[in-house]
This record gives C-alpha cells, structure tokens and sequence, in this order.
C-alpha cells in the first residue's frame, strides 16, 4: 500500500502524510474511528491530534481520544482560555492555591492557557489559528480579551472589530463553545485622560458582545464581583487582580464550565 501511493497520490507530502497514517494504523491497531478527526455537535472532538503523538528514542506513544471497545469513560473536552494578563494571572494563581491548571474539574476536562501579558483583541484570531495548526478544534473557547484596547481604540471600532471577529472565530470552530468573559473593570486605566469614558465604552462592549456570543450560540461568563469600588480586588497598580480578585475571576469561570458541562 506505500508504494502504491507514490503513483496515487498528488504530491510527495500527500504520499509521505498517508504512508505516517497507515503505519500508525497498522501497528497500532487502530479503527479509522479512533485515528480520523470527527467533530460532533456537542464540542467534542475525536480522533488523533499532535498532541495525541509522542515520539521519543525509544518509543512511539499513542493517546487513543475515543474507541468503540472501550466507552467506560467520558471523552475528552479540550478548553482553551485565552487572553491577556488576567488570564495568565488567573493560572499562576490556579497553580499557587493547589487547584492546579484544571481547576479541579475532572481529569477529562483538559485545558490550555493561551495567554500573552498585554495581548490585544487584534492577536485574538491568528493565536487561534495557530493553536488550531497544532491541535484541532477544542471542545469550548473561554476570551478574556479586549480591555488593553479601550484606551487605544474608539469605542465604535472595538465594538465592530469584536462582533467581526466573533462571527469569523465561529466559522474557524462551528462545533466549538464560544465562551464571552465580560470586559472587567479597573481603578485605573494607563493613558485614558477620561475614566469615566472609557467605562461607558466598557459597558456597550460588553452588551454588544453579550448579543453576538449568544446569536452565535454562546455563552457570557459575568463578574458582578469585580468592581472598581472594591480596592482590594486588585494589585496596587489598580489593573491586575489581586489573589481575592484572581479567586473571583476563576470561580464565575469554573461555575460556567462546571453548568456547561453538567457537573
């Protein structure tokens, strides 16, 4: 069957990609179920993905998602939480308090931290591309992203640059929960001449950003908690939460992934 596909196939990456599929196939006995990516209505993903694939010296480690020999356990839900500095905090946190980066939800719920410290709304897509290069479509997407640009941007063209994207993020993953982690407010906004502007714009973001997600059939993670008014939810410099505001930020996400997913 590999040397045929050097005569069936278009082009030497076809041959070669084919010739890696049969062999882990073959050799690992592998259904076509268990090997080919399938995406289901529920988010799930099944299939082999890279991450799926270790490779090292001595051996050739494969982690099986789903087979129709063995349904004793729940498949596996990938959650992807991405954004700036709160996100990133919100996991060094998880880690410090012994949670851990699962958050303690169950072993089948695997989540990735795709965080950059003062990320903005613009680098929303090509990070979800490339993860989407190395891994597939996960289960739900969490955002936590877009209060680096209230300052830089009119609230017009945040606002039209965020419903955008949201659709085009929806095409990218169509089986995917899309999950909106509501704009939080801060005690300071760096370079804003007016405070009081930039949380009016905060707040038709977030309400057009509420309409868009739920049309696109997600869902809003709210934080009625985190306010301005309450100091000690935020680090001195009045923009990172602190650890009490960390813990708030990580339970209104661990309630809206623990309802989701029916726990």
């Amino acid at each position: 069957m590999r040397k045929k596909l050097r005569v069936v196939c278009w082009s030497k990456y076809e041959a070669r990609l084919f010739s890696a599929a049969f062999s882990i196939a073959f050799f690992g006995a592998l259904r076509v179920g268990e090997m080919v990516v399938e995406d289901h209505r529920d988010g799930r993903s099944w299939g082999l993905f890279l991450q799926d694939v270790q490779l090292s010296p001595t051996e050739l480690r494969i982690t099986v998602r789903h087979s129709k020999t063995d349904q004793r356990g729940p498949a596996p839900v990938r959650v992807w939480m991405v954004g700036h500095s709160i996100v990133h905090w919100a996991g060094v946190a998880a880690r410090q308090v012994g949670v851990g980066p699962g958050l303690g939800l169950p072993p089948h719920v695997q989540l990735s931290w795709l965080s950059r410290r003062g990320m903005r709304w613009s680098e929303l897509l090509p990070r979800i591309r490339s993860q989407l290069l190395r891994e597939g479509p996960p289960s739900a997407i969490v955002i936590q992203l877009g209060e680096n640009d209230l300052v830089a941007m009119d609230c017009f063209s945040l606002r039209a640059a965020i419903w955008t994207d949201l659709g085009t993020l929806r095409a990218m993953v169509p089986s995917t929960k899309l999950f909106w982690s509501q704009l939080l407010q801060r005690c300071v906004w760096r370079g804003s001449r007016c405070p009081v502007a930039i949380e009016r714009a905060r707040k038709r973001i977030n309400f057009a950003a509420k309409r868009r997600i739920e049309e696109l059939g997600g869902e809003v993670i709210s934080h009625p908690a985190i306010l301005f008014k309450m100091p000690s939810f935020f680090r001195d410099d009045g923009v990172h939460l602190s650890a009490s505001g960390n813990e708030a930020w990580l339970g209104a996400v661990v309630a809206k992934l623990r309802s989701w997913l029916g726990l």
